[in-house]
C-alpha cells in the first residue's frame, strides 16, 4: 500500500506562499488557505475525507498520482489583486459561499489569523 508523504498543506506550499490556513472538521472536512502567489492573493478551500474512497490524496496509489493532484491544487482558488481585497472578502459576513464554514469553531481561528496579516 502507498502512503503519500505530502499533505494538502505541503502541496499548496509547493505552488504558493501560505499566509494563513486552518483545518475545519476532524476526520473529514475542509482546509482553508489564504495564499500569496503569482496571480495575487487567494482564498482556497480543499475538502478532505476520512478514507481512500472519499479523499483524493488518500486514494493515491503512487507518487505520480500525488504529483498530479499537486499540479491542480490551486485550480479552485479565488484570486484577488491585493491582500486587502482578499481580507475584505474573507472577513465579510455577508458572503453567502463562506457562511457554511462559520459553523466550525476553527473558522474563527482562521479569521483571527487573517485579521493579523
Amino acid at each position: 500500500m502507498f502512503y503519500p508523504n505530502d499533505t494538502y498543506v505541503t502541496l499548496v506550499e509547493k505552488k504558493a506562499e501560505i499566509l494563513a490556513h486552518e483545518y475545519l472538521g476532524s476526520y473529514q472536512g475542509d482546509v482553508v488557505f489564504l495564499v500569496s502567489g503569482t496571480e495575487g492573493f487567494g482564498l482556497l478551500v480543499i475538502g478532505y475525507g476520512s478514507c481512500s474512497g472519499c479523499d483524493a490524496l488518500e486514494a493515491c496509489a503512487s507518487q505520480e498520482d500525488v504529483d498530479e493532484i499537486g499540479e491542480t491544487v490551486l485550480e479552485g482558488i479565488k484570486w484577488f489583486d491585493t491582500l486587502q481585497e482578499a481580507k475584505d472578502y474573507i472577513l465579510n459576513n455577508d458572503i453567502q459561499e463562506l457562511k457554511w464554514y462559520a459553523h466550525d469553531d476553527a473558522w474563527a481561528s482562521f479569521i483571527d489569523k487573517v485579521k493579523e496579516l
